[in-house]
């Protein structure tokens, strides 16, 4: 079976399909998540699972980018996604800086009141390092603070993948980076499950 994620991150503004550039409206970014879905029904296509996949937090704020206005239907979504990033934006020269909690938790609220029946996964996630003379939390204590919320207030995400791509986002980007990931992600037996192997990848 493989799990197909189309039209992600709709509620942001760096893609065509993102709502903002369709008239900011959310309901043609549905109707076209159906389109493509009924492609594959009219040729019989069945080992195929769906996923719909907003942003962490919509980009702009605004009432018309609201994520539910966006959805195509239960019988046109397997699995909700959600992407999380910290510091893929952009603040004053500086990207932003928010925890993975900070960053996620208000969509994961959504997202598990809609669709309780749904699994949810976590399609893309990762941090950059931070800048020189930043203060505050560390790329390690990022990690570490992701590990401890997926264990409490976001235990019901069932999958997670890190987005090892861009040298600021990738997980040996620096030692203690790496350290945390094998410390309280690779080491820690709640992950453990169905996990993938890393161990070349943390070498690298």
């Amino acid at each position: 079976t493989v799990l197909l994620r189309i039209l992600h991150e709709f509620n942001g503004d760096w893609y065509p399909w993102c709502t903002i550039n369709n008239d900011k409206n959310p309901f043609l970014v549905a109707k076209a998540y159906r389109y493509i879905i009924n492609i594959f029904r009219e040729n019989n296509v069945n080992n195929v699972k769906f996923i719909w996949c907003p942003n962490s937090m919509s980009v702009p704020q605004e009432s018309w980018n609201d994520i539910m206005d966006a959805y195509p239907g239960n019988e046109y979504v397997d699995y909700v996604g959600m992407d999380v990033y910290n510091g893929a934006g952009s603040g004053k020269g500086v990207s932003l800086w928010r925890s993975f909690r900070k960053e996620g938790i208000e969509n994961y609220f959504v997202l598990t009141e809609k669709f309780p029946d749904k699994p949810l996964l976590i399609c893309e996630t990762a941090s950059r390092e931070r800048k020189a003379g930043e203060g505050g939390q560390t790329k390690g204590e990022w990690i570490k603070e992701m590990g401890d919320a997926l264990k409490t207030d976001m235990s019901k995400i069932k999958l997670l993948a890190w987005f090892n791509e861009k040298e600021t986002f990738k997980i040996n980007s620096s030692a203690e980076s790496q350290k945390a990931f094998k410390d309280f992600v690779m080491k820690d037996d709640y992950f453990k499950s169905g996990a993938k192997d890393l161990s070349l990848l943390l070498r690298r």
